[in-house]
């Protein structure tokens, strides 16, 4: 709220979450050039614990400003009223308690407050009142400076009628007294229009309180502004002429000072058009009468709203257009619209959601209502709406690729964007980020993506509901967000079924992809997988509608797919089972592997959220397990399978981790074995972080039961674990602050064995006010990147945004004792292991570049391939100097330059 405070600044107050979720409240104050004069963190006004929500403010005529709020810090949460002064200085006076005076704090509610300096140095307050349950009603108070209630203790009666008496709305009269208006329940239960005067003394001046209007149906949210000519004017929604469609119009009425109505006995009709037309505010003109404006859903209804404006003069009769004029009505939602005079002119400013996310937009009108800027108004300021959500990290080598589903635009639809980051920080694509389709009007939502080193592609896969049920779309884009396939997202299947879970993979030169389908009969459900093949161009390799790729009894819940490796849950309550299954190029069943799906894990219980990776022995798979729920225990099993289809560990998999307590996985590597880090509840009472890794055996290497990551009193969760191919780090939500949830991180050396140079709890990656959640890391050159899902910038609704940084390992890469650490420029490749291409990076002069290479070598020490270099950087793809995919195995590789030797590194090529 802000508020002109007579010399030349102006006031402004605001709930602030900086501190708790709950809020405070904040004030600061600007001179005429907008400069700052206060502490430039803001003052506080409220620290007091418990919500504190529904400012108003008022000048107190001498450079500073009375302000009040709803307040819950006292017993049970009730709704109370509080306020405070604040000087022209920035300092509370004398008289207000530190975090603000109770204005009204009686049983109940106390809400819904109007106010108004009293025109001495003080204020004017009334609110709707809850402390009779049975009969609710209005109440008032007089504020001076120094902080003392004038009128009777817990307010003095305003309008007390049997029945339902709130909403009202103050103005001064211009005699030194005041009107109010307010919704009156007392002769119809779907409300009226009343009014009383008042003076400083809290005497009712009226005898009876006005009846503005009393006629059948609906009438409410009344506004009420000081008439140029004395008297008032009153303006509210009215239902009568839509009565059974409860849709509202606008009336209006004049008063005198001595309470006679001086306009048509029933109001006059602002506005009668088809639909609603809501929330009007009105401001008197210099000649009696006024200038109404409100929010229209002539056109298509709300939330679609217009704004139009209407002026009716002293005498009551409406000057423009009959129902009003048009101000705006681009597509989208016009809001919450307001009217000021000055100079001559009328200012007419609203929020207006035409481009997805809130603008405020202004209309100036002349004397006679004729519009001075463009049609349909002028920004004067704009920002995004809405969150970041469902982030995704893609490595590149220097740079990484950053997905998510972006609801700035969700009043029209929500839309996947994309950014790029790289190694110092700047981004490459506009601020903010680039949408990777075109905007088609429905959500895309539940996103997997992929990017494929040396591929210069991002692809991702989505459920949209533009076909009238979610089906899956898929899209690639450059890096410069281009759209490579369709603009508006490829059609996976043109099958009339409901689809959901959709998972893309890369292998060979193409993407594999695939997701559940529903039949949508509640009575008869079939839900089966199905998969669909897209060369590099975007074209459909398995046909119009995919291809089958299991249809078992029960639901066929895809989880993952991993290079052409399908893995789901199937569902027959209560028994959850893990497949999984390897296709072919053209999507036959590969040898060894059941049509219907390879069994992995068929144990008693729910077995979820399986996910897979693949290792030189094949393809290891880790789960959820609640087999033995009877003990209150989830657990993590894994299994591995070869390429041929054999399962490699026991039947249903092994327990991975199987403690007392819950044991949930966040995300896992293989890194010649599989290392996992998870949230484990063993204590039974807070979450902490552990890590394992285990052989190609399923056999535990380091601590039993996992090595500790972090323990303490608090919860730390949704732990992300990645790698330089020596070293770990781990990032992790951490919950030490009372509030909030911070982001920290910590090292491990090869043997999962912390880090000296690191705290034992972790090091602080963020602990930005609010919370930092849902990391998610890369390394690249012995640096971690991590992205997080950030609310920093919330105020009362959680706001989540994309935040990133760059950690590093602080640690020398290559040992060997005989190489200076001046030529430790080689970095370890990435992917490690991979398929088709790996990125090997290295740092040396440009003036180096002339006859460097970066050469390859089998186990047997035969170079196989030697790379030019021209850049920091070369990809391989897994092919020898005569242009042949080399076999799966370990190689080697080394950089060769001017004045340089290199160690060194081995890096393993899957099949």
């Amino acid at each position: 709220v802000v508020i002109n405070v007579g010399d030349g600044g102006v006031v402004i107050a605001w709930v602030d979450f900086r501190n708790e979720d709950a809020g405070d409240i904040y004030a600061q104050k600007l001179d005429s050039s907008g400069n700052i004069l206060w502490d430039a963190s803001g003052v506080p006004l409220c620290l007091a614990e418990d919500i504190q929500i529904s400012l108003n403010i008022v000048s107190d005529e001498a450079g500073g400003a009375f302000v009040i709020w709803q307040d819950a810090r006292n017993f049970g949460g009730s709704a109370d009223i509080y306020g405070t002064l604040i000087d022209t200085n920035g300092s509370i006076p004398a008289g207000w308690a530190t975090n603000g005076n109770a204005i009204a704090a009686e049983g109940g509610q106390q809400n819904q407050h109007t106010f108004w300096e009293d025109g001495t140095g003080g204020a004017i307050i009334a609110w709707h009142d809850t402390r009779d349950d049975e009969d609710e009603n209005i109440y008032m108070q007089r504020i001076a400076p120094d902080g003392s209630l004038l009128w009777d203790a817990g307010g003095s009666m305003l309008a007390g009628s049997v029945e339902t008496q709130d909403r009202p709305k103050i103005t001064p009269d211009g005699t030194g007294n005041f009107i109010f208006a307010w919704r009156d329940k007392r002769n119809d239960s779907t409300g009226d229009i009343y009014a009383q005067r008042v003076d400083l003394n809290g005497d009712l001046l009226w005898s009876n309180d006005v009846v503005v209007y009393g006629g059948e149906f609906n009438q409410r949210n009344p506004r009420i502004k000081k008439a140029s000519d004395n008297g008032v004017i009153i303006t509210w929604e009215d239902g009568r002429n839509e009565f059974a469609a409860e849709f509202k119009d606008i009336y209006a009425q004049k008063l005198d000072l001595d309470g006679n109505l001086l306009w048509d006995a029933n109001g006059v009709q602002v506005v009668s058009a088809e639909y609603d037309q809501i929330n009007p505010r009105l401001n008197s003109d210099n000649n009696g009468g006024c200038w109404i404006t409100w929010e229209d859903g002539r056109i298509e209804n709300h939330p679609d709203g217009d704004i139009y404006v209407q002026h009716i003069n002293s005498n009551g009769v409406p000057t423009l257009s009959a129902n009003g004029n048009v101000i705006c009505d681009q597509p989208g939602f016009q809001f919450s619209p307001l009217v000021k005079l000055s100079g001559g002119d009328v200012f007419l400013v609203w929020g207006d959601l035409r481009t997805g996310s809130t603008g405020m937009y202004v209309q100036v009108l002349n004397s006679a209502g004729v519009t001075q800027l463009a049609q349909d108004g002028e920004l004067i300021y704009y920002g995004l709406d809405g969150d970041a959500l469902n982030h995704k990290l893609l490595p590149y080598g220097d740079k990484q690729v950053i997905l998510w589903e972006d609801t700035r635009n969700a009043s029209i639809a929500i839309q996947l964007y994309m950014q790029v980051l790289n190694t110092d920080g700047s981004l490459d694509l506009t601020e903010d980020g680039e949408p990777i389709t075109l905007m088609t009007g429905y959500d895309q939502q539940n996103m997997d993506a992929h990017l494929e080193p040396g591929s210069d592609m991002v692809t991702a896969i989505w459920e949209e509901n533009k076909a009238d049920k979610k089906k899956v779309y898929a899209q690639a884009v450059d890096l410069s967000a281009n759209s490579l396939w369709n603009d508006d997202g490829l059609e996976l299947s043109s099958e009339d079924l409901e689809q959901y879970n959709g998972q893309i993979s890369y292998d060979n030169g193409s993407y594999y992809t695939g997701w559940s389908d529903y039949n949508g009969n509640f009575m008869d459900p079939i839900i089966k997988i199905t998969g669909q093949k897209i060369d590099a161009s975007g074209n459909l390799q398995w046909g119009d509608e995919g291809i089958l790729i299991s249809e078992r009894d029960g639901d066929d819940i895809l989880t993952d797919v991993v290079g052409r490796y399908y893995i789901w849950q199937n569902e027959s309550w209560p028994v959850y089972e893990i497949y999984a299954k390897l296709v072919n190029e053209d999507g036959s069943t590969a040898d060894g592997w059941d049509d219907n799906g390879t069994l992995i894990c068929g144990a008693e219980g729910t077995q979820s959220n399986a996910k897979g990776i693949i290792t030189p022995n094949g393809l290891l798979i880790v789960w959820k397990d609640e087999r033995n729920v009877a003990v209150n225990s989830l657990d993590i099993y894994g299994q591995l399978i070869s390429e041929d289809g054999v399962t490699q560990w026991a039947d249903d998999g092994i327990p991975l981790v199987s403690l007392e307590g819950d044991q949930s996985l966040s995300n896992f590597l293989y890194n010649d074995g599989l290392v996992t880090v998870w949230e484990d509840f063993r204590s039974g009472s807070v979450y902490d972080i552990y890590m394992q890794k285990y052989n190609d055996d399923g056999i535990q290497l380091w601590a039993d039961n996992g090595q500790e990551v972090v323990v303490k009193p608090t919860n730390q969760q949704v732990p992300f674990i990645t790698t330089n191919n020596s070293e770990y780090m781990v990032f992790w939500e951490d919950k030490q602050s009372v509030s909030n949830t911070d982001l920290y991180a910590k090292m491990f050396n090869a043997d999962g064995s912390t880090y000296d140079n690191w705290p034992v709890d972790g090091k602080v990656i963020s602990n930005a006010i609010k919370n930092q959640l849902q990391p998610l890391a890369v390394t690249y050159n012995d640096n971690a990147y991590v992205i997080w899902s950030d609310t920093r910038s919330s105020g009362k609704t959680d706001i989540y945004n994309i935040y990133a940084q760059k950690v590093g390992y602080l640690t020398n890469s290559i040992d060997d004792e005989e190489i200076p650490d001046q030529f430790n420029y080689l970095r370890q490749n990435f992917p490690n292991p991979f398929k088709t291409n790996t990125s090997i990076s290295f740092n040396i002069d440009v003036d180096q570049y002339e006859d460097a290479k970066v050469k390859i070598f089998n186990v047997k020490g035969q170079q196989i391939r030697s790379i030019d270099v021209e850049e920091n950087q070369i990809i391989w793809n897994g092919k020898n100097t005569s242009g042949k995919i080399v076999s799966a195995g370990i190689y080697f590789y080394k950089l060769e330059a001017k004045g340089l030797k290199t160690k060194p590194r081995k890096m393993l090529l899957l099949k």
